[in-house]
């Protein structure tokens, strides 16, 4: 028989070695490659939280409590599982003053189907014209993330015990907002900095 007519039993042998040995190398490569890429979307869902609590935490803190400001009888902080709707003094750009509504919510997703996102919504308002809106703008704190659902830590008044709530209609602001998500990568709690304007200081024990 000519020697020309196949490959012997150890050149097919050596061949399979070869393309197993391929397969495992290529195999092993896209399992790296696959765990860098979710570390590394990981990293960025966890820094763009934090960015979020951030902004979160800059605009919550600039809310006028209902005890000492009412705009006709209107509750200026009023928080529910679905929204945060407060009045501010702070109004963003250089030179600009006066009054702003800001509603902190969640709204169906325009990119991705089926999901949320987290947005800020502030409106300047005339004082001096029965509040007529003026100018606003819409910010997207969180995209494409699930439906998140707001919750209140603090005194709603005076005599009140510390404690979490899911709507928040109190004369003190809450010293703590929190926004759950079915991603922990996008759960955030915001630290609001303005215990002075209630009077009152909140122990770091009744967060538990």
């Amino acid at each position: 028989m000519s020697k020309d007519a196949g490959f012997t039993l150890i050149e097919t042998m050596l061949g399979l070695a070869l393309t197993a040995l391929i397969t495992v190398s290529v195999s092993s490569a896209l399992a790296t490659s696959v765990r860098i890429w979710a570390r590394s979307d990981a990293g960025v869902a966890v820094a763009e939280a934090a960015q979020s609590t951030r902004q979160v935490e800059v605009w919550l803190s600039g809310a006028l409590p209902n005890d000492i400001y009412d705009t006709d009888s209107r509750k200026s902080f009023t928080g529910s599982s679905e929204s945060v709707v407060f009045f501010s003094e702070n109004i963003p750009g250089p030179g600009r003053s006066g009054l702003v509504e800001i509603v902190l919510g969640v709204v169906p997703s325009v990119t991705c189907q089926g999901s949320f996102d987290l947005t800020l919504r502030w409106t300047a308002l005339d004082a001096a014209d029965d509040l007529t809106p003026g100018f606003s703008d819409l910010r997207t704190l969180q995209a494409c993330g699930s439906q998140p659902a707001f919750s209140y830590f603090g005194r709603a008044h005076p005599e009140a015990e510390a404690a979490w709530s899911s709507e928040w209609t109190g004369s003190h602001l809450p010293t703590l907002v929190r926004v759950d998500s079915a991603d922990p990568a996008k759960r955030m709690i915001a630290r609001l900095t303005y215990a002075d304007r209630n009077g009152t200081s909140m122990d770091e024990d009744d967060e538990e």
